[in-house]
């Protein structure tokens, strides 16, 4: 276990599932409480980030293999490039999430409601870039 890529390797898969399961289990909550949505109405919009991250492991894992089997990246820069889009863009957005949540904006109106959903969803589908960069071999 001296190798640094297993290493890093390791350390993106843990991180990437912390973040995705955490968030599966906070989203209808946050919802509920933040947003001022009924529980039902926050249980079917909760799984629209899940559907992006689906949506979007698809068309990361593809990409990414083009851009190794047309040899405009080798596969470690392909891994650097797929999880820097992986972790960097929700950060943005979990940013931009955090700032409207401490900010006084009032969340039971509905283009605070959009833009934050639209933030979460962004996190969710960039997020499946990281598993484009774990599992691209």
């Amino acid at each position: 276990m001296i190798s640094k890529p297993v290493w890093a390797l390791s350390a993106a898969h843990f991180s990437f599932n912390w973040f995705y399961y955490t968030m599966i289990a906070w989203l209808p909550s946050l919802f509920n409480s933040w947003m001022s949505l009924s529980l039902h109405v926050s249980a079917t919009l909760a799984i629209l980030p899940s559907v992006a991250s689906f949506i979007m492991a698809t068309v990361a894992g593809s990409f990414v293999d083009n851009l190794i089997s047309s040899k405009r990246m080798t596969i470690t820069q392909a891994r650097k490039f797929a999880q820097t889009l992986g972790f960097l863009v929700p950060a943005v957005c979990l940013t931009g999430v955090g700032a409207m949540m401490l900010s006084s904006i009032d969340m039971t109106m509905s283009v605070p409601r959009v833009v934050a959903l639209v933030l979460l969803t962004g996190a969710f589908g960039f997020g499946a870039w990281s598993r484009a960069g774990l599992f691209c071999n």
